[in-house]
């Protein structure tokens, strides 16, 4: 199961040269890949998960660096998390 979230403000990075521009991110069900950046609480009503866990997620999720995806919109950034707590 995975949810398309289409970017408000895309993101533009130029990598080797190359334009890039990201107007999409992938949330899925997490794996267990995942559970190194989740906090021990996992099981618990009422998951905190810090802004670096969420974009360590992120990055595994859509194979992006980290640095690109620091420069997500708060308003992007805050549906994204959203998205992935339906997924918890």
């Amino acid at each position: 199961m995975e949810k398309i979230i289409k970017l408000k403000y895309p993101l533009e990075f130029i990598k080797e040269d190359v334009k890039t521009i990201i107007d999409k991110i992938k949330v899925t069900r997490l794996k267990a890949k995942h559970l190194k950046a989740l906090p021990d609480n996992l099981g618990e009503d009422n998951i905190q998960l810090s802004h670096e866990q969420v974009l360590n997620i992120l990055s595994s999720m859509n194979d992006l660096d980290k640095s690109i995806l620091e420069e997500l919109d708060l308003t992007d950034f805050t549906e994204i998390v959203k998205e992935m707590k339906s997924f918890l």
